[in-house]
């Protein structure tokens, strides 16, 4: 799997499914942006990318409605790229998204705001991966750099889906 594509996982894995948006240009020049640095560096830098890239307001805490227009600009972007796609990966964006679907904004956000601000740092936001300097690739297709245990208190039963899904990377 590619990083780009891995990358878009990660998003979708947090992010809940709305509507297709109109700033997919934006997430077009993110991806240029950072595929290079989600490829090769660790995975550290790609996650620190992404949480910059979702705080659109520069606040340092990615609230709700920052997460909906992030996910409804991947969501247009795979409308555009679907067609593009390597069969896995369109499966697999296909199952991230239905699982993400499932879960849904509220539980998400209970989930991992663990202070009960309503907002989301970076470290609650990636609270379940586990870096270690490896590329997010790697990250994602290796069983142990996720805390499934956690996930599944925090969201139950449909983080099995997720885990079949991501189990085909393993």
């Amino acid at each position: 799997m590619t990083a780009r594509y891995a990358f878009l996982l990660l998003t979708w894995l947090l992010l809940p499914g709305v509507a297709a948006g109109e700033g997919a240009p934006r997430l077009e020049r993110f991806l240029q942006q950072s595929g290079p640095i989600c490829a090769r560096g660790p995975a550290d830098a790609c996650l620190a990318r992404l949480f910059a890239y979702l705080d659109t307001d520069g606040s340092r805490r990615v609230e709700p409605g920052e997460l909906r227009r992030a996910r409804a600009d991947a969501g247009a972007w795979v409308d555009r790229h679907r067609n593009s796609l390597p069969p896995l990966e369109r499966r697999l964006a296909d199952g991230l998204l239905w699982t993400v679907d499932l879960i849904g904004t509220d539980a998400l956000f209970r989930g991992y705001d663990t202070d009960g601000d309503g907002r989301l740092t970076a470290r609650e936001l990636f609270a379940d991966i586990r870096t270690d300097g490896r590329p997010l690739g790697a990250l994602l297709g290796d069983r142990e750099a996720i805390d499934w245990g956690r996930m599944r208190a925090r969201f139950g039963r449909a983080v099995m889906l997720l885990e079949a899904i991501l189990g085909g990377l393993y």
